[in-house]
């Protein structure tokens, strides 16, 4: 947490704090009193659909159809690969559905979390949903360099066009 003149807190006892923190880590390590979450992202070559979700609880397993993603391997198709296929962003308005939302967080997690206006809330949910955006996009990535496709051009297309798009709209509104 960062320093504030509403919560002062010394460097001592910060380096006490990290100190506890990581004996804490460690102690709850090798006593077994830890949570799991599984976040398993793949692309197949058996499979037909074009993704297929064996998430459960806490565990999240995507497993995504090579055979989609190889016929999909226009600038367009890429681009909705990610807006439907991955849904990181809701295909109305495209907004991104990547962003720390509080009314998914737990009772304790909200009361017990620093309050600070340095900090970004990122909830337990965000950061499940980060971490296995995160493996998507990677495993997407390679694919795509796979097939000789580099995302970045994918985007240097995207973006001029939709420049040119909204400031056609911005003409007749």
């Amino acid at each position: 947490m960062q320093k504030s003149d509403r919560f002062p807190i010394g460097d001592e006892l910060r380096l006490k704090a990290k100190r506890r923190y990581e004996k804490e880590l460690n102690k709850m390590a090798t006593t077994g009193n830890t949570f799991q979450i599984e976040i398993n992202v793949s692309i197949s070559k058996e499979q037909d659909e074009e993704c297929v979700d064996n998430s459960n609880g806490t565990n999240a397993r995507f497993s995504y159809g090579e055979k989609w993603l190889s016929e999909t391997l226009d600038y367009p198709g890429i681009l909705n690969n990610f807006i439907y296929l991955f849904q990181f962003t809701e295909y109305i308005q495209m907004r991104c559905n990547l962003a720390s939302v509080e009314s998914l967080a737990g009772t304790l997690e909200k009361t017990f979390r620093p309050d600070s206006r340095r900090l970004y809330p990122d909830y337990a949910a965000f950061r499940h949903l980060n971490a296995l955006a995160m493996l998507q996009m990677q495993a997407y990535y390679h694919f795509l360099q796979r097939n000789k496709i580099r995302y970045e051009d994918v985007l240097e297309w995207f973006l001029p066009n939709i420049h040119k798009k909204n400031l056609a709209v911005q003409k007749y509104e």
